[in-house]
């Protein structure tokens, strides 16, 4: 079976093969049409090829947007819940693929680290699964060697005797500065993401946004769990801390804004949104990178500061499928479940 199959227009066969080459060298076995056996019909081999494929990746441009052959096949990938749309460009895909996200690949050269091309790796993972064979292993590095011994003392060298102790007040004091320092660098450790799953998972990453990050955590018996991202005991997310003290914030209230959401959508969850209900815009992508597979949950804190309790949430499945909950209340909601 194919894992990858690509979609394009032979005007950008060349910008094409430097994608098929890159998918080909995460592990996976890709099909486009330069390979078309030439006792068959174009039209058959391609129907069968997105049928066995298990994603098909369809590369828009000003050209593939007028070719039907490329709305057809995406449309066929679509039905299959096997499309990930990218763009060569700054173009909006023609109707209906308009609505499902696209990954920018416009100014990508085969960098790894670009952000379009981490979203196609993070999508191939969601429908393909992983390639560890093409994980490369990370270099050992040797221990430094011990420093050397220092020399010993002079014979003649007079020892001054040793200082004496500070009083109680300074060492509390001191002591205090140690756990007011420590308080603060445990706090911008405990702030890695607004988002977190409790499974395991792909980790990633994003320059903008913070990344949705899912762990398979085995707690010991007999012990408290360790604090959840945005929970009363953990260090509050960035974007939920008080304003400055030189700044009015606003007024405090005591609703639990802690809530659970759950993806029973039967597939992996690319894009996931939510926003005051009074505002106009989602905001930006909660996952980042990251993708949200089916049957896992998130534990998150929705609080923008305002004191509102009206949120609304959107969830985009890998198929493009927008599943919205609007009007929520998230100070007595407790589960939000995407279906």
């Amino acid at each position: 079976m194919t894992d990858v199959f690509i979609s394009y227009s032979r005007a950008d066969k060349e910008r094409v093969a430097q994608l098929a080459s890159a998918i080909e060298a995460e592990g996976y076995d890709v099909w486009w049409d330069e390979e078309l056996p030439p006792h068959m019909s174009y039209g058959d081999v391609i129907t069968d090829k997105i049928e066995n494929a298990k994603a098909a990746v369809v590369v828009w441009s000003a050209d593939a947007s007028k070719s039907e052959w490329v709305r057809a096949e995406a449309d066929a990938a679509r039905n299959h819940k096997k499309l990930i749309q990218t763009a060569l460009a700054d173009i909006i895909p023609p109707l209906p693929f308009n609505q499902i996200q696209c990954a920018d690949l416009s100014d990508w050269q085969g960098e790894e680290d670009h952000p379009g091309w981490r979203k196609v790796k993070q999508s191939l993972v969601a429908l393909c699964g992983a390639r560890e064979a093409n994980i490369a292993a990370e270099p050992v590095v040797a221990a430094p060697p011990p420093p050397p011994p220092p020399p010993p003392p002079e014979p003649e060298a007079v020892v001054a005797p040793p200082a004496s102790p500070p009083p109680a007040e300074d060492k509390a004091k001191s002591k205090k500065g140690a756990l007011i320092g420590g308080g603060i660098i445990a706090g911008l450790v405990l702030v890695p993401a607004l988002f977190m799953v409790a499974s395991s998972g792909d980790e990633g990453g994003s320059d903008s946004q913070p990344a949705l990050t899912t762990y398979d955590i085995e707690e010991p018996a007999g012990e408290d769990p360790l604090p959840l991202i945005g929970s009363e005991d953990s260090v509050p997310p960035v974007a939920t801390q008080a304003a400055p003290a030189q700044q009015a914030g606003p007024a405090t209230d005591d609703f639990n804004r802690d809530v659970v959401l759950i993806n029973q959508s039967g597939e992996v969850v690319m894009y996931m949104y939510w926003s005051n209900t009074d505002q106009e815009n989602w905001g930006p992508d909660q996952l980042g990178d990251d993708v949200w597979p089916d049957g896992q949950s998130a534990n998150v804190t929705i609080d923008d500061g305002s004191g509102a309790c009206q949120f609304d949430f959107m969830a985009v499945t890998a198929s493009g499928r927008e599943i919205v909950r609007p009007d929520v209340n998230v100070c007595s909601v407790y589960e939000i479940h995407f279906n």
